[in-house]
């Protein structure tokens, strides 16, 4: 009988830009216990082992790339990896114009300057380690991180029925709502729209779409200044909210990059939504503004209340 484990067992796959980052650090330490120039006699005694600058430095530092690279991290990966390619770069020159001043030095002029083993130790590192910077590596996304399993479901669920607006006005008494982030949701098997703004506390609104009268859309431009204030990153706020379904709409377009993207675009125009309902023979006007184009969602939301 087949071992079933055996069969499923995927093999894990290799990590090169790893290994050969860690080769770079093995061959660097060799070199630094090397010589990197020798001068010798005549009589072959040799006389002189001189070494290169910086290599002590970049021993230090290069623990630091590698370990970036393990916990997947763009920021300390770009940092690292900058200040070991200028390192190694750095060492290269002054031994270049080391061996330059020695080979025109009047008191080494009948002395032999040979290479010694550290430089091809420091020469074959810094090869492994440019080699190692052109493998692509995958960072891990900050969103994704702690994905809970109510999350994970409902980004499932509502994929490609929601729409990521900016809130201007509608709402009595609520001018702290202007210009907040918002998710309009058209859930396919729903009686209501369902809209949620972000907020100290979230304000959430079920519009049931047979009072849907109206829909409208219209392009607008906006000025410099408007467009700075969306301009921030909004994870450290809708990520450290409560782990309520109430906040779910939101967060799940958090994980899925959605609202980084969103707020990433630059553009000098948006959308205006204008959502027209009536309850209890009272119409209501709700306003938004988007940055995508809004009409494949209200078409479908119309479509939807028509039938």
């Amino acid at each position: 009988m087949k071992n079933d484990n055996n069969q499923d067992a995927k093999p894990k796959k290799i990590n090169l830009k790893m290994i050969l980052a860690i080769a770079s650090f093995i061959l660097i330490f060799s070199a630094a216990i090397n010589k990197f120039i020798t001068i010798s006699t005549d009589n072959g005694i040799t006389s002189a082992e001189l070494r290169v600058r910086g290599v002590e430095l970049i021993i230090f530092t290069l623990p630091y790339y590698i370990g970036s690279i393990a916990i997947k991290k763009r920021k300390p990966y770009y940092i690292f990896g900058i200040i070991v390619f200028l390192l190694y770069c750095y060492g290269t020159y002054t031994y270049l114009n080391l061996a330059n001043t020695l080979k025109y030095a009047p008191e080494y002029i009948s002395a032999r300057i040979q290479i010694g083993e550290g430089a091809y130790l420091y020469l074959a590192s810094f090869v492994l380690f440019v080699i190692s910077i052109f493998i692509p590596i995958k960072f891990d996304n900050p969103y994704k991180q702690n994905k809970l399993p109510k999350e994970v479901e409902l980004e499932c669920e509502i994929e490609n029925q929601y729409i990521l607006a900016n809130y201007i006005f509608g709402l009595n008494k609520r001018p702290d709502l202007y210009y907040k982030l918002a998710i309009i949701l058209n859930k396919e098997d729903s009686e209501d729209l369902e809209i949620e703004i972000q907020s100290e506390h979230l304000e959430r609104i079920l519009i049931p779409k047979k009072s849907i009268k109206d829909v409208t859309q219209k392009l607008s431009v906006i000025s410099k200044e408007v467009m700075e204030t969306w301009n921030y990153s909004p994870s450290a706020s809708l990520l450290d909210w409560s782990i309520d379904l109430n906040y779910a709409l939101i967060k799940s377009a958090v994980y899925k990059d959605k609202v980084y993207d969103y707020y990433k675009m630059k553009t000098d125009t948006v959308y205006d939504i204008q959502i027209i309902y009536e309850i209890e023979r009272q119409e209501y006007k709700l306003m938004f503004q988007t940055k995508f184009n809004p009409a494949e969602f209200l078409n479908k939301l119309k479509e939807r209340n028509e039938k």
